[in-house]
């Protein structure tokens, strides 16, 4: 039998269908379960994906904030970790495409959204749930700027990086 993904209890777990993505379930306890909280770690993954300002994250406030009272945190630094997590793995995938693009010579180009969701790799794997994440990273760095629909100029010149 499981353990709690939440407090280690091997009393009454069972697989239960997760508060934030219905999509997934953890192995929680009776007690925990009425709590109505995620795992920490579940919870900093499933955020990392929509982000702070996502209406999921409005919609599943009371979820992180019953959360972080059970495990003594402030929301704040919830938040912080969340985006800590965020940084490496969108700031990795987003490093991996402009190698992308160096390698393409695509600087000056307009790409479309498929070649970027194509481009974004990291160690040949496609992380498609940061995917959004990492284009945020580079509109944010100036390097991509939306055209129109799903284009995008590459704005970052050679001789940047």
């Amino acid at each position: 039998m499981e353990n709690c993904q939440i407090c280690g209890s091997n009393s009454n777990v069972n697989k239960r269908m997760s508060l934030v993505n219905v999509k997934k379930s953890y192995f929680i306890c009776e007690k925990c379960y009425n709590r109505n909280i995620e795992p920490w770690d579940k919870l900093v993954v499933e955020m990392r994906v929509y982000g702070e300002d996502s209406i999921c994250a409005r919609w599943c406030g009371d979820v992180i904030e019953r959360t972080c009272k059970y495990y003594g945190k402030k929301v704040g630094s919830f938040w912080s970790e969340v985006e800590s997590s965020f940084d490496v793995t969108a700031g990795d995938i987003a490093d991996g495409f402009l190698k992308e693009i160096k390698k393409r010579n695509q600087f000056g180009n307009v790409i479309t959204k498929n070649d970027l969701v194509n481009w974004l790799y990291l160690d040949g794997k496609m992380y498609r749930d940061k995917i959004r994440h990492a284009l945020d990273y580079l509109k944010k760095w100036g390097i991509l700027k939306l055209e129109e629909g799903n284009k995008y100029q590459v704005c970052m010149l050679k001789n940047e990086f």
